[in-house]
């Protein structure tokens, strides 16, 4: 069946078989030959990412198909973007596949990325890198999510001038109207709750006038 797939399709599948935990190992296998025997030459670092990550997130490793595609990595590195660049290291990093050349191009790719690596995508990143030994990428990881952190604390704590804001009118008491007037109200915003039928009311008054 899988002979019949094209590269993307096959890249589709095995992403969403490792995504539902549809891990048959002769799908996988199947898969795997059949990438092989076309060649990784023709697949995009998207591609390969996703390919790569759904055979590790399965368990289903095939060495000699990651190797191919490790070499095919190092070959158009400069390519890869921040979000494909953390997810292969991941998925190279579960399998086991640690070779030196893969993490050290990839590493040196995201020093010029790490400011554009998403905060979702730190965690496992670091940990990818950290697993192959590469820690001078570790640092500078460590290091951005400090600035995250220290900016996402310094936002939190900032104090509006809720003066100048007037009166925020809530429309409907139900649980959610008085969670979020209660939310307003606790940053220290005047707020009026208005029930649905009065406010249906005052509009239908504003209309007709």
């Amino acid at each position: 069946m899988v002979t019949d797939f094209n590269a993307q399709d096959l890249v589709n599948t095995v992403w969403a078989f490792a995504k539902i935990g549809q891990l048959d190992a002769g799908f996988f296998a199947a898969v795997s030959q059949s990438i092989k025997t076309r060649g990784v030459e023709d697949l995009d670092a998207p591609q390969i990412a996703n390919l790569a990550w759904g055979f590790a997130k399965a368990g289903q490793v095939d060495n000699s198909l990651f190797t191919r595609l490790a070499r095919s990595v190092q070959e158009r590195v400069g390519d890869v973007g921040a979000q494909d660049l953390g997810k292969i290291a991941w998925a190279f990093a579960n399998a086991g596949y640690l070779e030196e050349g893969l993490f050290s191009s990839l590493a040196q790719t995201a020093e010029e990325l790490v400011s554009q690596l998403e905060e979702e995508d730190l965690d496992n990143t670091e940990w990818a890198f950290a697993k192959a030994g590469q820690q001078r990428i570790v640092k500078l990881l460590r290091q951005r999510r400090k600035r995250s952190s220290i900016a996402a604390a310094s936002l939190a704590s900032a104090s509006a001038d809720v003066s100048k804001c007037g009166r925020i009118v809530v429309a409907g008491g139900g649980i959610g109207g008085a969670a979020v007037a209660v939310a307003l109200q606790s940053k220290g915003f005047e707020v009026l709750v208005l029930e649905a039928h009065i406010l249906q009311s005052t509009l239908y008054s504003d209309l007709v006038q």
